[in-house]
C-alpha cells in the first residue's frame, strides 16, 4: 500500500512504507492513501507504526534496521531484485494467432520492464504477473483455435470425399 506524505503543507508521493523514513517522515507526519477518509499521523497507521515506534517484541533498532527487517528484499542498498519473468515466448506465440490475449501479454510485459527500470519493483512484479497470465491464455487460445481449424479442414475434406463418391 502506497502513502502520500504531507511535507510543508504539500502532498508528495505516493511512497512505499519503507520510503517514508528516507523522505523525512516521523510518527507525527501526516499521511494519506485512497483507503483513508482523511489525513492521519503516520504513527497511528498499523502498517506504518513499526517503522516509527519501538515495539515491545522488537529489540532497539535504528530506522535502517526496522526497514531491513520489515522489507528484507531491500536489505542491500542499491541492490535490485531480479527482473520479473514476463514469459514473452508464450505471449509472442499467442500473437501469431493474433489473439488479443497474446497482445495483452506483450503489452503488460513491456509495462513490467518499464516499471522495473523506473525502480518500481512491486508494480513491475504485478504487471509481469498479468503478462504471464495473458501470455498463457493467449498461448492456450492459439492452440485451441488451431485445433478447431484443423478439425474443420478435416471435416471439409471428409465431406468433399463423400460427395465425390456419388
Amino acid at each position: 500500500m502506497k502513502y502520500y506524505l504531507a511535507v510543508n503543507g504539500q502532498s508528495t508521493g505516493p511512497f512505499e512504507p519503507y520510503e517514508l523514513l528516507s523522505m523525512g517522515a516521523s510518527a507525527s507526519s501526516m499521511v494519506w492513501n485512497e483507503t483513508m477518509p482523511s489525513w492521519v499521523e503516520a504513527g497511528s497507521v498499523p502498517e506504518l507504526a513499526p517503522i516509527f515506534y519501538q515495539v515491545a517484541n522488537y529489540p532497539a533498532m535504528d530506522a535502517t534496521q526496522v526497514i531491513e527487517q520489515r522489507y528484507p528484499q531491500f536489505n542491500s542498498p542499491g541492490e535490485k531484485p531480479p527482473r520479473p519473468d514476463v514469459a514473452k515466448g508464450k505471449s509472442i506465440l499467442g500473437l501469431f494467432g493474433v489473439t488479443p490475449l497474446g497482445v495483452l501479454g506483450l503489452v503488460f510485459g513491456g509495462i513490467a520492464n518499464k516499471r522495473y527500470d523506473e525502480g518500481n519493483y512491486e508494480e513491475a512484479e504485478n504487471k509481469a504477473r498479468l503478462a504471464r497470465k495473458f501470455g498463457r491464455l493467449g498461448f492456450i487460445f492459439f492452440f485451441v483455435t488451431l485445433a478447431i481449424l484443423i478439425l474443420y479442414i478435416l471435416m471439409e475434406i471428409a465431406l468433399i470425399s463423400a460427395i465425390s463418391h456419388y
